[in-house]
């Protein structure tokens, strides 16, 4: 007698597709959009930029000419307020770099001693790539660097070089003056330092386009 077993009801294969091979980055950050906007597209003009967001504000700076000294510090202090009221913690230093890669630079270090004769930081990013202590010293050149940014980078660092060097004997001189009179010469060598730094500060951010 023949023995019939009943299998009972299952699930049809998955069916393997051929999927296309993605090569860069690009096509991944599209393909990965198109997997979490199955709603549809947002259109650009729908998104503005709001001084309120973190992210919002560093994308402003690395799209203007640059910042003043001043300006660069009261977008710090901003920033450190955003993250604040997010419930994070970040220190002054570490979002002064932030600004500072956002400009093109390695960080506020180098952007400090690349800074213009009025203390205007410029964003180099539309001219070169990313500078650092290493590129200006060695003189390096690759495809992603440019020599003119280079070399107008490193006259300036050392133009600022020379110019905070003479700033730092004179605190050194007035302090020691003052330890035998009022100090009054090293208090208008800060307040003077206090006023060029502040001279910009609350200057509106411009903007390349």
């Amino acid at each position: 007698m023949t023995e019939i077993t009943q299998i009972p009801s299952q699930e049809p294969p998955k069916q393997i597709t051929a999927r296309y091979v993605i090569n860069t980055l690009g096509e991944h950050w599209i393909a990965f959009l198109a997997a979490n906007n199955m709603t549809g597209w947002t259109a650009d003009e729908a998104y503005v930029l709001r001084e309120d967001r973190f992210a919002d504000v560093l994308l402003m700076i690395a799209g203007s000419t640059g910042l003043y000294l001043g300006q660069l510090k009261r977008h710090g202090k901003r920033l450190r307020n955003l993250a604040t009221r997010s419930d994070n913690t970040v220190g002054l230093s570490k979002i002064y770099d932030m600004i500072a890669k956002a400009l093109g630079y390695s960080g506020y270090a180098i952007a400090y001693k690349c800074r213009t004769a009025d203390d205007f930081i410029e964003n180099i990013w539309p001219m070169g790539a990313a500078m650092s202590l290493i590129t200006l010293d060695s003189e390096v050149r690759s495809g992603m660097t440019d020599g003119q940014v280079i070399k107008m980078l490193r006259d300036r660092f050392k133009l600022n070089k020379l110019r905070d060097c003479v700033e730092r004997d004179l605190r050194v001189e007035a302090k020691a003056v003052a330890q035998h009179r009022d100090g009054k010469q090293l208090n208008e060598l800060k307040q003077e330092k206090k006023r060029r730094t502040r001279r910009n500060m609350f200057g509106p951010i411009s903007s390349r386009e």
